[in-house]
């Protein structure tokens, strides 16, 4: 697999041309809603709203995929959905691109729908991911 910082001119040049672009997974910040064996498809980052999951460049050069978790007046602030902290301030400038749809098990899953808004519902509740929390992370980082 191709390093990150590898497929980033790639991506920005297949966005540049108003096409979107699909890319693997890595890491587990965002189970349990997405996981390596997923793969992403991400377009331009126009209207971003809260719960969107975007692509962004943190200060320290990383390449992240996380949440919107809150917008704020100048900036926002993100979460990825397996973490309890909270990453701000991520300006504007520093998102590359916001996720479409995700491809699991062969079957691509839009951000929309029931069952995604009965998702955001549960966990980002504070109630129930604190209760839950716990027992998902052992479960999915095993």
């Amino acid at each position: 697999m191709n390093k990150i910082e590898d497929l980033v001119p790639l991506l920005l040049d297949t966005l540049n041309n108003n096409k979107d672009f699909t890319m693997p997974v890595k890491g587990t910040s965002m189970l349990p809603f997405i996981n390596e064996k997923n793969l992403v498809t991400l377009t331009k980052p126009n209207n971003i709203k809260k719960n969107d999951i975007v692509f962004y460049k943190r200060n320290n050069g990383q390449y992240v995929l996380h949440r919107i978790y809150q917008i704020k007046k100048d900036y926002f602030v993100l979460m990825g959905d397996n973490q309890t902290f909270k990453e701000e301030p991520i300006y504007l400038d520093q998102i590359i691109a916001k996720v479409k749809s995700i491809k699991k098990k062969n079957k691509i899953h839009y951000l929309k729908g029931f069952k995604y808004k009965l998702y955001l519902f549960f966990w980002h509740n504070r109630l129930i991911r604190k209760i839950f929390f716990p027992i998902t992370r052992r479960f999915f980082n095993d």
